[in-house]
């Protein structure tokens, strides 16, 4: 009995818990996603220390079936809170899952619960390359920036050739910013090439 008693006390936290987190708007749950890995971590390490008694029984069938979903989307969670995600990216999203209702915006209303229902799990692995494209483009664009930058601040020099004017690059423009200029113009050529690859994977899905 005092067992029955810890499943069905298990399976009401689970459901409250996950039903408050379904409710947040997506601005809340980069700040909460520690506090709920851990959450749910504590709840798996719980259904597991049941007896095995209980563990056909449909209240923790279902309770383990919520958790373990819960767990399997944080990594799609995490993912589409970073930094590195821009309208593109959740455009890609949208492309991939086809979700039964249209998926609000981040910043028009988008909750954790239309996120997860929208079914970013049944296409984990495409979700994931979504994400993983997004962390090399924001890297390429800050590579991408510091050559801007450092190319803002460059002064070019050019000495007069022949009769054609001051058409030739000063020796004092050293071998150095030849070869920054190699690798800004190889950087963005290489962000064009994978969101352009990227887009036209997701058009042919």
């Amino acid at each position: 009995m005092q067992s029955l008693d810890a499943l069905y006390s298990l399976f009401a936290e689970v459901v409250t818990t996950f039903a408050e987190y379904g409710h947040l708007s997506w601005s809340e749950v980069g700040p909460r996603l520690e506090e709920m890995t851990t959450r749910s971590s504590t709840f798996h390490a719980a259904a597991a220390r049941l007896p095995k008694t209980l563990r056909e029984w449909p209240a923790y069938l279902e309770c383990r079936r919520t958790v373990d979903d819960f767990q399997d989307a944080l990594p799609l969670i995490q993912g589409f809170v970073h930094a590195s995600i821009q309208r593109r990216h959740w455009a890609q999203l949208v492309d991939c899952v086809q979700p039964a209702a249209p998926l609000p915006a981040p910043g028009a209303g988008l909750t954790l619960r239309q996120f997860l229902d929208a079914g970013p799990l049944l296409h984990r692995d495409e979700v994931l390359d979504i994400c993983a494209a997004a962390l090399k483009e924001e890297q390429m664009q800050l590579k991408f920036d510091a050559l801007v930058a450092q190319w803002t601040s460059e002064a070019f020099d050019f000495v007069a050739h022949k009769q054609r004017g001051a058409v030739v690059l000063h020796v004092r423009f050293n071998a150095g910013s030849v070869q920054g200029h190699a690798r800004a113009r190889g950087c963005w050529q290489t962000h064009a090439l994978v969101v352009h690859s990227r887009d036209a994977a997701s058009r042919n899905v």
